[in-house]
């Protein structure tokens, strides 16, 4: 079975007669919460809503890989999936590999997607941002990569599922890490 995604609010018209994205999402990120405990504590502070699979995500990876991070900031930038000349619906794999051949994208490190959800605090209302990340393995086998939103008024940090049968429409917003 094929499942896609899709970020059609991202191409819907504002009140205001423009069309596109009012809110503005921070160009960088920094490593803050270095165990679950910590970063949970600063997702209730913030009000921001965790999915029990970014729950799980979080939970799986930061406590391995606290040592392992090489990086403690970097830079960001979103696009969209057409940005990058896609107009076919894409895989996250085939996707990762497309942007590893782009000399200015790489894939984020999977603490991206929770730092970002604590600073990107004015998301407007239906916006989606997936981190192109390698997926996380989670549980069961299954793959997840974070995803941004705002729904219903509140700040969420989800997890979507990853794995090669799923495809993303071109509509679909993503954020990268920028090299230099």
């Amino acid at each position: 079975m094929t499942y896609a995604y899709t970020n059609s609010a991202q191409l819907m018209d504002r009140p205001d007669g423009e069309v596109g994205d009012t809110s503005t999402v921070p160009t960088e990120v920094a490593w803050r919460c270095r165990l679950p405990k910590t970063y949970y504590e600063e997702c209730d502070r913030t009000k921001c809503v965790l999915s029990s699979s970014a729950r799980n995500m979080i939970g799986h990876y930061l406590p391995k890989r606290i040592r392992l991070i090489d990086e403690s900031r970097v830079s960001i930038t979103t696009k969209l999936l057409s940005e990058l000349g896609i107009r076919e619906r894409i895989s996250l794999p085939n996707l990762l590999a497309r942007i590893d051949k782009s000399s200015a994208l790489r894939p984020c490190p999977p603490w991206v997607g929770p730092n970002l959800r604590l600073t990107y605090l004015d998301q407007r209302e239906g916006d989606v941002l997936h981190i192109a990340m390698s997926p996380v393995l989670v549980g069961s086998r299954q793959s997840y990569i974070f995803t941004l939103r705002r729904r219903n008024g509140r700040l969420h940090l989800d997890a979507d599922l990853a794995g090669s049968g799923l495809l993303w429409y071109p509509d679909s917003r993503w954020v990268f890490v920028q090299s230099a």
